[in-house]
């Protein structure tokens, strides 16, 4: 039920209400909780409870590495989780440490991986962005679409996301007329399958609006600056 209130209606905080109910039983019963704790250290980055987020996944990873769990995707899950929180906070250096460890180790792995490294290389790009590294960024974000592409629909709401994330890439490189063919694109999937009141929605839509607007504020001083060589020009 958490998941559905999560991935469906972006509720997290109902979400974090089942979770939780489900660590409890699952902790009464002696069960491995490390994937119960990864949905609430997720859902809590999404509320950008970026402390809470981390201690989770910190505890999943601690669990998973104690069990010497063996499929090593769950690990690196754990990593890009720890790295997730720490690029909320705008610890950089940790969060890039934590996010090369889960790519690296998600490489490893010789084949069916493509969904987990497509995932963890969208999460690093965004930490490259936030580096200021606009260009590995670009580089390591196109990489990630493509890997995922690959491997979901073409209408899944993860295609929306990843669109969404190189959009905000190309928008902080300057790339507008790419960034907003991005985002445009994002929004047509999210129109398609996930519903309006989802705050993914909203977010692409808004950034939509902002390009928009400085198109044309810019094609206003455009304007602007011609009318006044013209009118220069006359009078010389």
């Amino acid at each position: 039920i958490g998941i559905f209130y999560a991935e469906n209606k972006g509720d997290y905080t109902s979400a974090i209400i089942y979770y939780n109910k489900a660590l409890q039983i699952q902790e009464k019963n002696g069960d491995d909780t490390s994937n119960t704790l990864t949905e609430l250290g997720i859902a809590y980055q999404n509320l950008h409870e970026f402390d809470l987020a981390l201690n989770y996944h910190s505890r999943a990873l601690s669990i998973r590495k104690l069990a010497h769990t063996i499929d090593q995707t769950l690990v690196a899950s754990s990593l890009i989780g720890i790295a997730n929180a720490y690029w909320g906070q705008q610890n950089l250096s940790e969060a890039l440490n934590y996010a090369q460890q889960a790519v690296t180790l998600n490489e490893s792995i010789e084949s069916g991986n493509e969904l987990n490294l497509s995932t963890n290389l969208a999460i690093l790009a965004n930490i490259y962005h936030s580096c200021g590294n606009d260009c590995l960024a670009l580089e390591v974000a196109t990489r990630a679409l493509a890997l995922l592409e690959r491997n979901v629909p073409s209408d899944s709401p993860m295609v929306a996301s990843f669109l969404n994330n190189l959009g905000t890439i190309q928008f902080g490189a300057g790339l507008l007329v790419d960034a907003k063919l991005s985002f445009v694109r994002a929004l047509t999937i999210c129109e398609k399958s996930i519903p309006e009141e989802h705050p993914q929605r909203h977010a692409i839509q808004n950034n939509i609006a902002r390009i928009t607007e400085m198109e044309e504020y810019n094609h206003q001083n455009l304007y602007s600056r011609l009318w006044k060589f013209s009118l220069r020009t006359l009078l010389s």
